[in-house]
């Protein structure tokens, strides 16, 4: 277990650099949102009209609309603008929240990988596999969250894109730590 833990500690502190750099170093992201010199009256508009945080999709029909009334709303957009709206009362400039929940995350989903790499260290013997066993956790998280978010909700390529290059770089400067730590001998063995 102390194998998986510090396998997962490292790879951890290693995604978190690297996601941080990714934002605030390197141009990965520079495009992901686009500008509007009306920025100011839209979210005096949002402000007055939005009743709370949330994400709200536009046009959609309320929450006890019928089945026909879903229908007419989809008919009646149909080839009309639509939106998705991720809408927040106030900003907020303290990151220390996000950055702890977000290495929470790393560590939880580093750790599932370093503890499925110890158990089949056996079976994995060699770097090559186990270095694609963690990129082909990096194509599930591609696949299962942002390109279904890209399919379902229309978000856009210049938005996703980052996320995609997040998802392979990050876990390939992960995946080489883990791949290497975990392929170790015991000590003693």
């Amino acid at each position: 277990m102390q194998r998986t833990i510090i396998a997962a500690l490292v790879g951890a502190v290693i995604l978190f650099i690297y996601q941080a750099m990714s934002w605030i170093a390197l141009p990965i992201h520079k495009d992901a949102m686009k500008y509007t010199s009306n920025q100011d009256s839209v979210i005096a508009y949002l402000s007055k009209h939005l009743p709370e945080d949330g994400m709200y999709g536009m046009p959609i029909a309320p929450k006890n609309a019928s089945a026909e009334e879903h229908k007419a709303m989809m008919d009646k957009g149909m080839g009309k603008p639509f939106a998705m709206i991720n809408y927040h009362a106030a900003m907020k400039g303290d990151m220390a929240g996000n950055m702890i929940i977000g290495f929470i995350i790393n560590l939880i989903a580093t750790f599932i990988i370093a503890m499925l790499l110890v158990r089949t260290s056996g079976i994995y013997t060699s770097f090559g596999a186990r270095l694609m066993i963690v990129m082909g956790f990096s194509i599930v998280i591609i696949c299962q969250s942002f390109l279904m978010e890209l399919n379902w909700m229309g978000s856009p390529m210049h938005y996703i894109m980052g996320w995609i290059i997040d998802a392979l770089l990050g876990w390939l400067l992960c995946g080489i730590w883990l791949a290497w730590y975990t392929g170790r001998k015991k000590a003693g063995a």
